[in-house]
């Protein structure tokens, strides 16, 4: 959200107005690839072949359209309009703003579905994650559509990432990469405070030939 907060204190105070297209671009920029690359986020996290390689440039073309009318908004005032010598309406919202929060919305959709539909390769934390941040996401989407001043779809989406980042962090430091289960440093672990605590507890010995031919 800096760029959302660094554009209104811009507008605010009447700042030159290269400054304000420049911290604006950069804003709606961000907004709009963030969810695309969240996107990206999701697809990448089953495995990746041609057709969904193809599948991701096709759901990419919203996206660059909407930027390419971001960065030339300064010129047609498609996404916003701003001249300081309006005074309290120096900065307008263009006819294509609500555009930008509908692609927004559905590439959330198409996140929602595709969870949805391999829900059971993602653990109950992280999918359950997922579902709160794309439910989350488009609430705030659609209210900040009525109510522009609102300025909380950014601080939102900021906050999920930060979410997603600790949660992606905690599994892999104790899943093994390749299977998904437990890797040895957590059994230690897990094995040392049982230890410790004098508690019983059996372990299952799982042999599996040819294991190294299997994974490659």
């Amino acid at each position: 959200p800096i760029f959302d907060i660094l554009d209104v204190i811009l507008i605010n105070n009447t700042a030159p107005a290269l400054a304000v297209h420049l911290v604006t671009i950069l804003y709606y920029y961000a907004r709009t690839g963030a969810t695309y690359f969240f996107l990206l986020y999701v697809l990448s996290t089953q495995s990746i072949n041609k057709n969904s390689m193809r599948r991701s440039l096709i759901i990419a073309i919203p996206v660059f359209i909407m930027i390419l009318f971001i960065f030339t908004s300064p010129f047609t005032g498609l996404v916003y309009k701003y001249n300081p010598s309006d005074g309290a309406n120096a900065f307008v919202a263009g006819p294509f703003r609500i555009v930008l929060f509908a692609v927004s919305i559905i590439y959330y959709v198409i996140i929602a579905q595709y969870v949805i539909k391999y829900r059971k390769t993602y653990n109950a934390a992280l999918r359950h994650l997922l579902y709160a941040i794309t439910a989350i996401n488009i609430t705030l989407s659609i209210l900040q559509v009525f109510f522009p001043n609102l300025l909380v779809v950014s601080f939102a989406f900021s906050v999920s990432i930060l979410l997603l980042v600790i949660n992606i962090e905690k599994y892999t430091n104790v899943l093994d990469s390749i299977t998904g289960l437990a890797n040895r440093d957590y059994f230690e672990e897990i094995c040392q405070k049982y230890f410790q605590d004098g508690k019983e507890f059996a372990i299952i010995l799982i042999s599996i030939p040819n294991y190294d031919k299997l994974v490659q």
